[in-house]
């Protein structure tokens, strides 16, 4: 039992070893480190400012390319900020198109075009926060006589749903060079073209 507890919370409270869970179950950390892959990371560190470039160079091409469709759109990115695009978040004009965004993202899947049809992690949804497990059955922080919060939160978060229900991730890498920018926009338009109404 200790070893699955000790295993969730150095994973960010996976559930490891539970049946059906909805989420992860404990407020953890992200320990999954050893001396290689700190070594690794420090290598990868060095090279972050060159892979962020591209990355830049990659989400800003397939961003301006995307600007002709009617119902697909880059997703809103705060003014006067710069993207790093670990994933480009594209926005679906529901209205637009005759399908559901699941059957959008399949027939972009169908295209070869590597698709995360919802990105729904809110941590307020999840187990551990439902029910204050952050550390087992102790209830802190929220029974904390320091904490000022309120005891039972309840969060309106009817903006992040929206935009779970109408946006989907497209994955990238910063080595795609125009052929493979060229085939996102070309799946996307197709995809777009085959449900507009």
């Amino acid at each position: 039992k200790l070893h699955w507890q000790a295993r969730r919370f150095a994973d960010r409270g996976k559930p490891f070893n539970i049946e059906n869970p909805a989420g992860n179950v404990v407020a953890g950390l992200n320990c999954n480190q050893n001396d290689l892959s700190a070594a690794i990371g420090i290598v990868q560190l060095k090279k972050l400012p060159g892979i962020i470039a591209n990355r830049r160079k990659v989400g800003k091409t397939i961003k301006e390319g995307l600007t002709k469709l009617k119902a697909v759109s880059l997703g809103w990115q705060t003014p006067d900020s710069e993207c790093v695009y670990w994933f480009l978040r594209l926005k679906l004009d529901i209205d637009a198109i005759s399908v559901d965004k699941k059957t959008f993202c399949d027939a972009l899947t169908a295209e070869g075009i590597p698709v995360t049809e919802s990105y729904r992690h809110i941590f307020c949804e999840v187990p551990w926060f439902i029910n204050k497990a952050v550390f087992g059955t102790s209830g802190f922080p929220w029974n904390c006589s320091d904490y000022k919060g309120p005891r039972e939160p309840q969060f309106k978060i009817d903006n992040v749903i929206k935009v779970g229900d109408t946006h989907f991730n497209i994955y990238m890498h910063e080595n795609y060079g125009q052929r493979e920018i060229d085939d996102i926009l070309t799946a996307v338009e197709k995809v777009e073209n085959a449900y507009l109404k």
